[in-house]
C-alpha cells in the first residue's frame, strides 16, 4: 500500500503557495464537541494554547479558540495572538478549533517533512467523527502578496476524504 497523502499533496505538486490553507465548517452547535475532539486528538508537535477575545483568524473578529501551534514557533504566535511585540513568523504550522470551524495553516507551506502526517491524521479523525457534521470545506494558497484562491472545495466530509485519497490536479 502506497504511504498515506498529506491533506497539502495537492498544493505542494501544483506548486501552489506561499501559504497553505484549510478550512473545514460543522454544523451549528458542533463547536464544543469539535474543540473537545480537537484536544482529544492531542497532536503531536504542536501546543496547546486557550485564546481569550483574540484576534481569530477564521471569523476576522475576536473570538476565543482552541489553538495549536508548532512547537518551534510557539511563543511567537502566541506573542502574536496576546498582541505582544513580536517578529514576523513566516514558516509555520497552525490548527484551530473555533466556534463551528475548523482551520490548519501552513505557513510558506510549513517545515518541508514535518507535521504533514499529524495534520492529517486530525483532519481525517475529525472528518470521520460520528459526533461531528462537516458542511464544508476548502483548500487555499495565497498570501504574501498574493491573492487567495481557492484549490478544492466541498460539502461533505465524505467529499473530503476523496479529495485526500485522489491524485494531485494538474496546475
Amino acid at each position: 500500500m502506497p504511504p498515506e497523502q498529506h491533506w497539502y499533496h495537492d498544493l505542494s505538486a501544483a506548486g501552489k503557495g506561499p501559504d497553505w490553507i484549510l478550512s473545514a465548517w460543522f454544523a451549528g452547535g458542533d463547536g464544543a464537541r469539535l474543540s473537545a475532539a480537537v484536544r482529544a486528538l492531542a497532536p503531536a508537535g504542536f501546543t496547546h494554547y486557550r485564546a481569550a477575545q483574540a484576534p481569530c483568524p477564521i471569523h476576522a473578529g475576536t473570538c476565543d479558540y482552541d489553538l495549536y501551534a508548532d512547537d518551534a514557533q510557539y511563543a511567537a504566535i502566541v506573542a502574536q495572538c496576546e498582541g505582544r511585540p513580536a517578529g514576523n513568523v513566516y514558516v509555520y504550522h497552525t490548527m484551530q478549533a473555533c466556534q463551528d470551524a475548523f482551520q490548519l495553516v501552513r505557513g510558506y507551506g510549513g517545515y518541508p517533512g514535518q507535521h504533514g502526517a499529524e495534520e492529517t491524521r486530525c483532519l481525517r479523525a475529525l472528518a470521520q467523527d460520528p459526533g461531528l457534521t462537516m458542511v464544508g470545506w476548502s483548500v487555499v494558497y495565497g498570501g504574501m502578496g498574493y491573492p487567495h484562491e481557492q484549490r478544492a472545495g466541498g460539502a461533505t466530509a465524505a467529499e473530503l476524504l476523496r479529495y485526500l485519497a485522489a491524485p494531485a490536479a494538474p496546475a
